[in-house]
């Protein structure tokens, strides 16, 4: 599942830097990406955090602003 997940959103970076539209290289964008991903899933799954269902949305648009225009 994670290789599925790493391949979809490669296709997705390799589509936006061929249209011009990533702010940064896409291997920076890709470890962004990927970060702040897996550290939803691990904030989703530890007991006691103030992490939420609600909070995943904004902290994705987050890092999809921060390399893509």
């Amino acid at each position: 599942m994670a290789a599925l997940s790493r391949d979809r959103i490669e296709s997705w970076l390799v589509r936006l830097e061929e249209e011009g539209a990533l702010l940064v290289e896409r291997d920076r964008a890709m470890r962004l990406v990927l970060s702040v991903l897996d550290g939803i899933c691990v904030q989703l799954i530890t007991p006691g955090t103030i992490f939420t269902v609600d909070d995943v949305l904004p902290t994705v648009e987050q890092a999809v602003s921060a390399v893509v225009r």
